[in-house]
């Protein structure tokens, strides 16, 4: 695959930040073409070179970073090791706050992203669940939860240590709800 030259790279990243700083303000399916490109102060021509509307540019924009969220964690996850949820789950806290902003909108669904679907699946993948077995259930519960943690953890600014949520959520994992 070639790489792309810089300025192509740019101007893509101009195009989606523009869409994120448009995003909230509105939802995905209120954001024109025309008015991106507007605020880009990009020609629409430049838009339509790279993608075919709003809706295509936050699908690539999301795949590529499901690809790389499923690299981040394949990348810092051994996944024969006992302690590989605690791994896998740090990892995706860690790049879930690199990317704090995108992770965000995706989180409040104003892109019309299915996370949930997705990050099941990257984590059935990752881990070899297979598709008929009760540890399906295990993985949607855990998911859901910590997509919701994870949620509630950006939006306060991430102030608690990533240590401390990933204690919470194993803890919460193994061993249920109880009060501090």
């Amino acid at each position: 695959m070639a790489t792309e030259n810089r300025k192509v790279v740019l101007t893509k990243q101009v195009i989606e930040n523009t869409l994120f700083e448009l995003l909230d303000e509105k939802p995905l399916e209120k954001i024109t073409v025309k008015e991106l490109c507007e605020a880009a102060d990009i020609n629409r021509s430049t838009f339509y070179r790279h993608y075919t509307d709003v809706f295509d540019l936050m699908e690539q924009i999301t795949r590529r970073t499901m690809e790389e969220l499923k690299s981040y964690l394949i990348d810092r996850t051994e996944l024969n090791d006992p302690s590989a949820w605690r791994t896998s789950t740090r990892a995706m806290l860690e790049y879930a706050q690199q990317n704090r902003t995108l992770f965000l909108l995706l989180f409040q669904n104003k892109t019309g992203w299915d996370c949930w679907s997705e990050l099941i699946q990257m984590n059935r993948d990752l881990f070899h669940v297979p598709e008929r077995s009760m540890m399906n259930y295990s993985l949607a519960f855990s998911i859901y939860g910590s997509v919701a943690v994870s949620r509630r953890w950006l939006e306060s600014g991430c102030w608690e240590p990533i240590e401390e949520v990933v204690d919470f959520l194993l803890d919460i994992m193994t061993h249920g709800f109880h009060n501090e």
